[in-house]
């Protein structure tokens, strides 16, 4: 599963690609600071921008409530 931000009306919500598709995605959404345990979405495919970031860091991310998430992001969102 590959680390994303999915954008949801005006926010953006840290979450792990599971399946992309053309028109919709899957996404997991974890609950900090557990990373195994959230909700399943199906969003539009628009709504995805994937991370350039290791599933570790992002995990380590979400333990710590979101700490470090910024760091690299561009921040125009």
């Amino acid at each position: 599963m590959s680390p994303v931000l999915i954008h949801e009306d005006d926010n953006w919500s840290p979450a792990f690609l599971v399946e992309k598709g053309e028109k919709y995605s899957t996404v997991f959404i974890p609950e900090a600071p557990k990373h195994d345990s959230g909700e399943i979405k199906i969003i539009p495919s628009t709504h995805v921008e994937i991370l350039d970031i290791n599933t570790h860091k992002f995990t380590q991310s979400i333990k710590s409530f979101g700490k470090g998430l910024l760091n690299g992001l561009n921040n125009d969102k």
